[in-house]
């Protein structure tokens, strides 16, 4: 229709080889992949040599993609019309991606390793730059299945350091500290530019004297034209203790505080990417504490709210976050059955531990689940957040979250979950959740007391998963976002 001048929906070409795309069509993906690998075997019965440590690895691509399109065309400069007939392009493309990499160890200590990325595409066409009929440029499309080549090197060394405090307290006696400092170096060239004298050819001279990237808009993607240099540099430490536990020596991991950062050569601005730094204790022997910062040399402009290229004397906190989770469960002693006096149920309390990212506190609108021999369980999360270039009000948040579910009796589970501001001192938000087995049936109920998605689901249904639609529902309340009940 956009290309009938007959119709309302014509739309005129304003330039030539202009498209107007009908349909596309994606055709099935074809891969392949080989897992790293020695490139030397070592043989049978003799020793590793320093060859045998060269490893690589390969993978392919083959993408098929079919367009159907209207083009435009020109007879003279001033005239533009719609070829005839659709243009039906079959877009191929191919990648092959090859890794080799090599670790040495140098001097007993020292581990080091090369890396070298080889990419491959292949691209069914590539673009030609003309003059047209008015002096311009115009770029004429070649059908020519045509690879181009790019790739990484990379260069990388690490050692361990020990050290060990004698300390002789209780059962401890030594404290073990090992450090890991890794220096690696990245490099990728700009291939619109000779490299180390071989020119890829990868971009073209138009008639008007301007480079041009021959692959831009093709099904490859356009070619890297930036140079880039850089070393990444981490620290890690890690703080381990040794007790003598019936006469054998047990090693206990106390803390872990990890370093990293990295330098750009070829940036213009910023070259040291900020410092990130994070702690992990295990301690209390079963809570876990997880502390990650984020330090920035660079000034910070408040009232641009931008960072600007001044060097500090010192780093600035940029972020900080801090988080814990453990749990409390009550274990049964003797199992519920229909005819157990509840008043028989005795309970012991065990400290467990949840990880990171448990943190957010989700209401359960299904039945509560308790685990198998518990009476209840209890999960509670600490969190706290601080970004000081925010705006004072926003730059700092306090949270704790709880999650309570228990069984009060043969088919009866109920949770309750909470949400604590412990900066304001304000309760954000609470659920209550009821869940009855009814024989063959269910009962099911959430309420959410206060709060924007304050409301009750009151929902009864077959338990069979293949007649559930049999059921009846009570809602009242507001919505949350997603458009549920809340």
């Amino acid at each position: 229709d956009k290309v009938d001048t007959s119709n309302v929906l014509y739309v005129a070409p304003r330039s030539f080889g202009q498209k107007i795309e009908e349909k596309t069509r994606v055709l099935p993906r074809v891969s392949l992949s080989l897992n790293q690998r020695a490139l030397i075997q070592t043989r049978k019965g003799r020793k590793p040599q320093w060859y045998n440590n060269i490893n690589y690895s390969f993978s392919s691509s083959l993408n098929n993609r079919q367009s159907v399109f209207w083009q435009a065309d020109s007879v003279t400069a001033d005239s533009l019309f719609w070829r005839d007939k659709k243009t039906v392009l079959n877009n191929t493309s191919a990648r092959n991606n090859i890794n080799l990499s090599s670790q040495q160890n140098l001097f007993k200590y020292l581990s080091t390793t090369i890396g070298v990325g080889i990419v491959q595409a292949w691209s069914p066409s590539y673009r030609l730059a003309e003059l047209d009929d008015q002096g311009g440029i115009k770029y004429k499309e070649v059908q020519k299945f045509t690879p181009r080549h790019t790739g990484t090197l990379s260069i990388g060394a690490q050692t361990n350091i020990y050290g060990l405090l004698p300390l002789r307290i209780g059962n401890l006696r030594a404290i073990r500290h090992i450090i890991k400092p890794s220096i690696t170096y990245s490099y990728s060239p700009d291939f619109s530019k000779p490299i180390f004298g071989w020119d890829p050819g990868y971009y073209q001279i138009d008639p008007k004297g301007n480079r041009y990237d021959k692959f831009q808009g093709s099904t490859i993607g356009g070619t890297p034209a930036s140079e880039q240099k850089a070393i990444n540099l981490s620290l890690s430490n890690r703080f381990q203790s040794k007790r003598e536990v019936e006469n054998e020596e047990v090693k206990a991991d106390l803390l872990d505080w990890v370093m990293s950062t990295s330098y750009s050569f070829t940036a213009d601005s910023f070259n040291l990417a900020p410092i990130r730094s994070s702690f992990r204790s295990p301690f209390l022997r079963k809570l876990k504490l997880d502390i990650s910062m984020v330090h920035d040399i660079y000034a910070w402009d408040q009232e641009a709210s931008r960072k600007i290229n001044r060097v500090l004397p010192f780093p600035r906190l940029a972020r900080m976050n801090a988080n814990t989770t453990f749990s409390f469960s009550g274990t049964r002693f003797i199992p519920i059955f229909e005819d157990t006096d509840e008043d028989t149920i005795m309970a012991v309390d065990t400290l467990g531990i949840e990880g990171p990212e448990q943190l957010s506190i989700k209401r359960e609108v299904s039945k509560p689940t308790v685990s198998a021999g518990n009476l209840w369980e209890a999960r509670f999360t600490l969190r706290y957040q601080l970004q000081p270039s925010l705006d004072p009000k926003k730059r700092e948040t306090f949270w704790m979250g709880g999650n309570v579910k228990t069984s009060i009796g043969p088919g009866w589970k109920v949770g309750y979950s909470a949400r604590f501001n412990m900066l304001t001192q304000e309760l954000v938000h609470h659920d209550l959740n009821l869940y009855r087995e009814l024989h063959c049936w269910e009962f099911a109920f959430s309420w959410t007391p206060s709060g924007p998605g304050r409301g009750f689901l009151l929902r009864i249904n077959v338990r069979d998963a293949d007649l559930q639609d049999i059921k009846y529902e009570s809602r009242g309340g507001t919505q949350n976002l997603l458009g549920g009940l809340r």
